[in-house]
């Protein structure tokens, strides 16, 4: 049985409701509802965002017995991150143009606080472009929404850079990666991230044209910066390099038929 807003995940991944068990979505989870074998289907940072404190709760009590979406591999658990819930995806051959913009921030928000230091930081370097709520520099409307790609991919396509951590990179649970990197890659830009990345993200992502830091620490902040001016002058070598690894299309072919053909 399928609880909550389910409906995009399960157009995608062809899900049909289970007489055994119940999935739930993070979204007006309610404790009152667990029958005792249940799912959680996590696609939000439910360890530090307002509104998710019961699901998170329940998530730490151990009442669910696994976890879908945005989570690591492990027992118990099925990896199949916001990345590749797109129903629109495709992984295409890198976008070599002019780009003659520096860089792009397009959030709503920094809540998490994993933005504005690196923001400020990269500014001393160049204009970073801002067409989203937080620190909107042009008047331009971009819909930012996961369910309109396209016209976001079209808009990054025109920078070199673009920095985009996830809303919160630091006291979250293990796994918790969205479509923000994705996203950046398709559009051919080096991102500049901050989040979660483990081992089969790296067979997806080429991780030697990713800048990472993490927005709690002043070194990683410094060796990112040290790594875009880097880039940035030798920007016409690195524009040549695939975001994406060799078998990427495969892997992400991989991850939907585990999350399809599993024994919930």
């Amino acid at each position: 049985m399928l609880s909550g807003s389910l409906f995009f995940y399960r157009d995608y991944f062809n899900l049909v409701d289970h007489s055994n068990c119940t999935i739930h979505s993070c979204f007006g989870f309610e404790e009152k509802n667990l029958t005792g074998n249940d799912y959680l289907f996590i696609t939000e940072p439910i360890a530090n965002a307002p509104g998710y404190e019961e699901v998170y709760k329940a998530y730490r009590k151990g009442r669910f017995k696994g976890h879908i979406g945005c989570v690591s591999n492990g027992y118990g658990n099925i990896k199949a991150p916001l990345y590749a819930l797109d129903h629109n995806f495709e992984i295409k051959k890198p976008l070599v143009n002019k780009r003659d913009k520096f860089c792009a921030l397009l959030n709503r928000h920094d809540d998490g606080r994993t933005r504005t230091e690196m923001y400020n930081r990269l500014s001393k370097i160049g204009h970073i472009e801002c067409a989203g709520d937080l620190f909107r520099n042009i008047n331009i409307n971009i819909n930012i929404d996961s369910h309109n790609k396209k016209e976001k991919i079209e808009y990054l396509s025109q920078f070199k850079f673009v920095l985009c951590p996830e809303n919160w990179d630091y006291n979250n649970i293990d796994g918790y990666i969205t479509e923000k990197l994705m996203d950046v890659c398709l559009a051919g830009c080096i991102p500049i991230y901050a989040g979660w990345f483990d081992d089969i993200d790296a067979r997806i992502f080429n991780s030697n044209r990713i800048i990472r830091f993490k927005s709690r620490s002043n070194s990683t902040m410094d060796k990112a910066i040290n790594e875009v001016r880097i880039m940035f002058e030798h920007y016409d070598t690195i524009k040549l390099l695939n975001p994406f690894m060799k078998y990427a299309q495969d892997e992400l072919d991989l991850m939907k038929l585990k999350f399809i053909k599993a024994n919930l």
